[in-house]
């Protein structure tokens, strides 16, 4: 056998020995996405308010919000776009989002057009059993001037990290 030959066949073996190396050594992958639901009613104007959700997170607690608004919708009389970071917080611990409105006419909870906002949101970390969530999505929130409250409704993909 020449040189050419058994040269050739020592980068086969490593070739598939590295193969084989990787396949086994291959880090554990997150869990695959499910759908999650939040309802969060916040008071207008930021103040503390309540949150409710379904599908990977199934829980309820208190929400607190930071947000601030930048711009005018002249057409709806209201801020144009709203940035926030807020917090749901339970028992089991608490979610950090990040989103983004933009005004437009929504549909409330009756099915009814009113002046509100297109969302999307992150999650940007959490504590405690939601350590290792990640998520995001989009949904709707709109002014509800007769209960005092800022329904906000949030639908998208969420995972959690492997342990």
């Amino acid at each position: 056998m020449n040189t050419t030959a058994i040269t050739k066949k020592i980068s086969l073996v490593i070739v598939v020995l590295m193969v084989l190396i990787m396949a086994i050594s291959s880090p554990a992958s997150a869990s695959p996405p499910e759908q999650i639901h939040f309802n969060v009613v916040a008071g207008l104007g930021g103040y503390p308010g309540t949150w409710s959700s379904s599908g990977l997170v199934a829980s309820s607690g208190s929400a607190t919000f930071d947000p601030f608004v930048t711009g005018w919708d002249p057409e709806l009389g209201m801020p144009a776009t709203v940035h926030d970071t807020f917090t749901l917080t339970d028992e089991h611990g608490s979610i950090n989002f990040k989103g983004q409105g933009k005004s437009a006419i929504v549909t409330d909870e009756n099915g009814n057009p009113v002046p509100g906002y297109r969302l999307t949101w992150v999650v940007i970390s959490g504590t405690g059993n939601y350590a290792d969530l990640h998520g995001q999505g989009k949904g709707y929130a709109w002014l509800d001037f007769i209960n005092g409250t800022f329904p906000i409704n949030m639908i998208g993909q969420a995972h959690y990290d492997p342990q």
